[in-house]
């Protein structure tokens, strides 16, 4: 072979080698796209207890600009998160500093405000990062009193990606991309000369596989011990949890102007929103229903509509200026037929 088909062969390969890594090749192409996840504890060995296991439905619902960056929006029971690409990278919109909400000792030492300024996009996922090498994706410090002491700390978090592995799941065998995130709290020390190190406190591991065209299909905490004793905070466990996906599948809803079959209530579009979204639904027969919204705690805030309805099909242009920001719960309702869907209002 000669030298210039040798340097053709050798650019072709980095060609392929760079599109394949490109981050948002890992993410379905199209709206309309569910994930079904079961999150299952784990005990302080590691151990599934199954029966405590709970189901999760995701749902891919719309592109559009989030705190400036264009965004996959993908929302579920609890959440919405925000998903950005950019090259080989893949960002994440955080909203809070990981599992150390939940810490007993945080609000005592009264870090909640610090905490929340770990808000706004990290690139989590490199998939061109080298292997086993750590990437810092956020870190902020902070001093920190108890008992009279100041303790200087570095709050971060840091990625590493390993291996491609092919894994299991319930839906499925799938080679994956593989990233460990690591959420750390550490004590700053200086001992002159030397430069200021870290001594880690707080570890939390979490491990993340990541398939082509489907993104997260399993997701591993293990339970921590946290000792605090430098701290003279004494120690607990955190209980550890693993998703997996149990199913997935794409969704289309599609409008039509012939007569209804069946009763049907289609997704707002658009959604999320601003201030205005469009309303569909169909009557199959004429039938008295219910259109109501509700907000997340169960309240209901606004009625739509409420009478009998001829055979047909509707549109409802809702306008939501009476609500402030968040996730509300679109209802459908006659004597015999409940149906819902979640929709997200931004301000």
């Amino acid at each position: 072979m000669s030298t210039v088909n040798k340097i053709f062969v050798l650019c072709v390969i980095i060609i392929q080698v760079t599109l394949s890594q490109q981050a948002e090749n890992y993410f379905p192409n199209n709206t309309g796209f569910m994930w079904f996840y079961k999150t299952t504890p784990l005990d302080s060995s590691g151990n599934t207890i199954d029966s405590l296991s709970v189901n999760r439905t995701n749902l891919y619902i719309v592109d559009e600009t989030f705190r400036g960056k264009f965004s996959r929006f993908v929302v579920s029971e609890i959440d919405t998160n925000y998903i950005h690409f950019e090259s080989t990278n893949g960002w994440q919109y955080i909203k809070s500093f990981g599992n150390f909400d939940s810490l007993p000792f945080v609000d005592t030492l009264g870090i909640i405000r610090f905490l929340a300024s770990f808000e706004g996009w990290h690139s989590y996922y490199r998939f061109a990062s080298s292997i086993a090498t750590t990437y810092t994706i956020v870190s902020r410090d902070t001093t920190i009193a108890i008992n009279g002491t100041s303790y200087p700390l570095r709050f971060k978090i840091t990625g590493k990606r390993f291996n491609d592995q092919m894994i299991s799941v319930p839906s499925g065998s799938f080679y994956c991309k593989k990233f460990a995130i690591n959420y750390s709290a550490n004590l700053v020390t200086h001992i002159p000369p030397l430069p200021p190190f870290e001594i880690p406190i707080i570890q939390i591991p979490d491990t993340v596989w990541i398939t082509n065209s489907l993104w997260i299909v399993k997701e591993h905490t293990p339970p921590v011990k946290i000792d605090l004793s430098l701290l003279n905070l004494g120690s607990f466990r955190i209980p550890g949890q693993l998703t997996e996906l149990i199913d997935y599948k794409t969704t289309s809803v599609k409008y039509t102007t012939e007569n209804p079959t069946e009763l049907l209530l289609e997704q707002n579009y658009p959604n999320p929103f601003n201030s205005s979204t469009i309303i569909r639904y169909r009557i199959p027969q004429e039938t008295k229903i219910s259109l109501l919204i509700y907000d997340i705690t169960g309240k209901e805030v606004c009625i739509l509509s409420d009478e009998t309805h001829k055979q047909g099909n509707y549109e409802i242009i809702y306008n939501a200026s009476g609500l402030s920001s968040g996730i509300y719960y679109l209802v459908l309702r006659s004597e015999k037929f409940v149906e819902a869907h979640k929709f997200v209002l931004l301000r």
